[in-house]
Order: C-alpha cells, then sequence, then structure tokens
C-alpha cells in the first residue's frame, strides 16, 4: 500500500481542520479568503495573519491563491505582505502544482514565463503538475501541459501512480475517459503496491467511479494490492463510511476482512485519522478498537503512522489507550511516527506526552534510522539540530541510516546520508 499516498501531498477542501489561530482571525478563514479571491477582507489582516495562516499540511496563503486562481492575489500577496512566491508545503507541493490542481492555465502560464518558476516542479512523492491537473479533472490544463509544454501525460510519482489513479482518487470520470479513449492511457494500471483504479476509488470515497469501472469496464471489485489489501481497507484508509456501508450491504464485502500481516479496517482508519469511521466501526458494527495486527502493531501505533495526533490524543484520553503500547519487535509510536515522518507528532510525543525519543527497537533501531528508512530528510535534520539525535547510530548489526534508506529505496537520502556521515579531511592549505 502506498505509504502517505496523495492526499498528505494535496489538501482537499474537506480537510481544512484544526487550523491555527493568530490574532483572533482563524487561518482558515484566511485561506478561504485567499481560495476566493476576497480581497476585501484580506486586507484587514496584518502581515503576522497572513505569513502565520497554514493549513495541518503547511498550506498557506500564496498556495491557496494559486489554488483558486486569484493572479492579482498572488502578486499582492507577495509584492505587498512579503509572502514568498517559491513557498512550499510539508510536502514540497508549491503554486505550480496547487495551480495545476485548480486548473488556472493562465496562472500557470504567468509563473512559468513572468516569474521563472519551473513547470517541470516535482513535490517530495514527485506529483507534478500533470498529476496534479489529473487529481483536479482539469482535461484543458492536462492538454496544455502536455501538447504545448512538452509534459509527459505518463509520468509517475514515486509510489508508481499516474495520471489514471490521481483522476480516480478525484473521481473524474470524464478525464479518464478521455484517458482510455483518446491518448491511450491505460486504465488497468497498478502503482508499484499493485494498487488498482479500484482501491484508488475506495480510498477516494468514488462510489461512482467505482460501479462504473467494474459495471462498465470490467473491473474486479475484490482485487487486492500486494499486501493483501482490498477496497474495504482502502475505504477505511480514506474514512469512506459511506462506500464502506456499500461495499458490505450492497456488494456482500466482510467488514473485518485483514490484510496479509491481519491489519484491519480499525487500524487503517486509524492511520488514515478518521475517528468517526472508527466510532462507526467499534460502536456501531461491532468491531474490536484493540485489534493487533500480526506483529502486535494496534490503533496508537497506525494513528503514529500516519501523524494523527487527534485520533491519538481521542484513543489516549478518552479510550484509555496506551501511548507507550510496542509492538512484538519493540517499535512503538515515536519510531512509528519517525518512520512516516511526522515531526509534529514526534515533538508532541515527547514535549507532551513524556515519549523518549531515543527509544530503540529490538534490534537497536531508534528515530533516525527509522526516518531514513522511511526518506524523511526533514525530519532527520531536526531530529540531529534540535534534538542532538546522533545521525551515525547504527542497530545491533551495525547498519546505519544509510543502509535503512537504501532499503526503503531512498538513493538520494541515502547519498546525503552519507555525505553527512563521511570522515572531515583537511584540505590543502
Amino acid at each position: 500500500m502506498p505509504y502517505q499516498l496523495i492526499n498528505n501531498s494535496l489538501l482537499p477542501a474537506a480537510l481544512l481542520l484544526s487550523l491555527s489561530t493568530y490574532s483572533g482571525v482563524p487561518a482558515s478563514d484566511i485561506l478561504v479568503w485567499c481560495k476566493e479571491g476576497n480581497l476585501a477582507e484580506l486586507e484587514k489582516c496584518s502581515v503576522e495573519e497572513m505569513k502565520n495562516a497554514k493549513d495541518n499540511h503547511g498550506g498557506n496563503a500564496v498556495l491557496y491563491a494559486a489554488w483558486g486562481g486569484h493572479q492579482g492575489i498572488l502578486k499582492w500577496l507577495v509584492d505587498t505582505k512579503g509572502l514568498d512566491l517559491t513557498y512550499q508545503n510539508n510536502h514540497g507541493t508549491n503554486v505550480v502544482l496547487y495551480a495545476a490542481w485548480g486548473g488556472h492555465q493562465g496562472i500557470l502560464k504567468w509563473l512559468v514565463d513572468t516569474k521563472g518558476l519551473d513547470l517541470t516542479h516535482q513535490n517530495n512523492i514527485g506529483t507534478n503538475a500533470v498529476l496534479c491537473a489529473a487529481r483536479g479533472g482539469q482535461k484543458k490544463v492536462l492538454e496544455w501541459l502536455t501538447d504545448k509544454k512538452g509534459c509527459n501525460l505518463t509520468h509517475r510519482d514515486n509510489h508508481g501512480a499516474n495520471a489514471v489513479l490521481y483522476a480516480v482518487l478525484g473521481g473524474h470520470q470524464g478525464v479518464l475517459k478521455w484517458f482510455s479513449d483518446t491518448t491511450g492511457c491505460n486504465l488497468t494500471h497498478r502503482d508499484n503496491h499493485g494498487a488498482n483504479a479500484v482501491l484508488y476509488a475506495a480510498r477516494g470515497g468514488q462510489k461512482k467511479v467505482l460501479e462504473w469501472l467494474t459495471d462498465k469496464k470490467g473491473y474486479n471489485l475484490t482485487h487486492r494490492d500486494n499486501d493483501g489489501a482490498n477496497v474495504v481497507l482502502y475505504a477505511a484508509l480514506g474514512g469512506q463510511q459511506g462506500v464502506l456501508e456499500w461495499l458490505t450491504e450492497t456488494k456482500g464485502f466482510d467488514l473485518k476482512y485483514r490484510d496479509n500481516i491481519g491489519a484491519n479496517a480499525v487500524l487503517y482508519a486509524a492511520r488514515g485519522g478518521h475517528q468517526e469511521v472508527l466510532e462507526w466501526l467499534t460502536d456501531t458494527k461491532g468491531c474490536d478498537l484493540t485489534h493487533q495486527n500480526n506483529t502486535g502493531a494496534n490503533v496508537v501505533l497506525y494513528a503514529a503512522w500516519g501523524g494523527q495526533q487527534g485520533v491519538l490524543e481521542w484513543l489516549a484520553d478518552t479510550k484509555g489507550l496506551d501511548l507507550t503500547h510496542q509492538n512484538c519487535i519493540g517499535v512503538n509510536a515515536v519510531l512509528y511516527a519517525a518512520l512516516g515522518g511526522h515531526q509534529k507528532v514526534l515533538k508532541w510525543l515527547a514535549d507532551t506526552k513524556g515519549c523518549d525519543l531515543t527509544h530503540q527497537d529490538n534490534i537497536g533501531a531508534n528515530t533516525v534510522l527509522y526516518a531514513a528508512l522511511g526518506g524523511h530528510q526533514r525530519v532527520l535534520k531536526w531530529l540531529i539540530d534540535t534534538k542532538r539525535c546522533d545521525l551515525t547510530h547504527r542497530d545491533n548489526i551495525g547498519a546505519n541510516a544509510a543502509l535503512y534508506a537504501a532499503q526503503g529505496g531512498h538513493r538520494i537520502l541515502k547519498e546525503w546520508l552519507q555525505k553527512q556521515t563521511q570522515p572531515q579531511t583537511a584540505g590543502n592549505f
């Protein structure tokens, strides 16, 4: 299953939740005004409020204005308020990708031709303008990118997801038909984890696309990815209660289905951060909130893996679950959060909940090695610079961070780690 999949690199409008407030003006209001182009309200905000307004994924006023297609607001933010046009959210997504997602060809032209931004920019998981446009269902922008700007319609992100899977996640059946009928894109494409359009549609809650794929295109609704995860688990991961109800009540799927390592819908919903689905599964459907997979990982560890602080607080404070729980090899919430690259959750666990950032699993692997395994350079820098963790730490068999990064398939991070840990030699004077 794709680790952070796609939703974490771009923030759907429905996820404008729990945002910071500065000087009495909610950040969510500022971001909505930027997306809507409401200059009258924005002019009432201070420079500090404009700069500090960010969503849970680090999306700021500049990105929301680009998403909404408001070039005037963008220029005002940059020229008058001093915001940075090259700003990226926590996942490396910039104004080019937000504008492509919103379908704003004019903004893209201005950013590239006038401001010198790179149309081929990719975020941390390899998502580019083509994939963002597909996610947004922006057929005209897709045509412009590929026909006029030479972008590759077959581009895949680091997980192997292509434009077809991004369009499916967004529920854009018209774009999918165009892909299939005009461009020759293969609707049966699977990502590196074996997830196909059916699983992406379940994750995105796209019931109509699911019906179209299965009833019209001959897809198998029972498809599983390489880890044995099916539509039930993907729908739980996406928090799609409506799809879960349809799958179980109409299509006869088992809500208690487990993947190859024993993870069920409860664990997938925890990883996705969906408290309401967790409550529905446990209170209405009789699922066990204390379920553990075959390695002893429970909802606490899955929520930490997904970076879901809100769910962790609910599990600990309301449901009485233990934040110090470890699986059978000694992996705890700290290590899972490091694996997922969730600096804010790591900070919360350490500074607020008293968890030990130096914890090691049964073979001596610590947060540095787990962050390297997940490919998270930003977290590694934070661990080293702020928490004084040792980048040269090795586990009990001598494996260091570079080896863990290589195991996770992160070549660039591996090379960076090797450079960081090379002995310093004196040069010629």
